[in-house]
């Protein structure tokens, strides 16, 4: 299954610089060479959105990043996953490949 999505933003942007300049909208389309999807939605289901850490007073903490980075992580692994048909590797299989 492919997800592909493009919030309402980012397609009003992409429309207005099209209008602006036709030749940097064609430059925009990705030919086949890409695509945009929500990474979140890999992670789950009932949210796609994967916010940065908590700031107080100008400061993350190092667990907020934790916390937000282990999200982005997880959300990776879904769509190595669902995308490539990636299947993580066993512990110490590369042990037992280098002997």
């Amino acid at each position: 299954m492919t997800r592909t999505c493009m919030p309402a933003e980012l397609l009003d942007l992409h429309w207005q610089l099209v209008k602006k300049d036709p030749e940097l909208g064609e430059r925009l389309v990705p030919k086949e060479k890409g695509r945009i999807v929500m990474l979140g939605e890999y992670r789950d289901k009932n949210s796609s959105e994967i916010l940065g850490p908590k700031i107080v007073d100008g400061v993350a903490t190092r667990d907020d990043w934790n916390k937000c980075t282990s999200k982005i992580k997880l959300a990776f692994k879904g769509w190595l996953k669902e995308e490539m048909g990636w299947v993580q590797p066993e512990r110490g299989a590369l042990q037992e490949l280098k002997n």
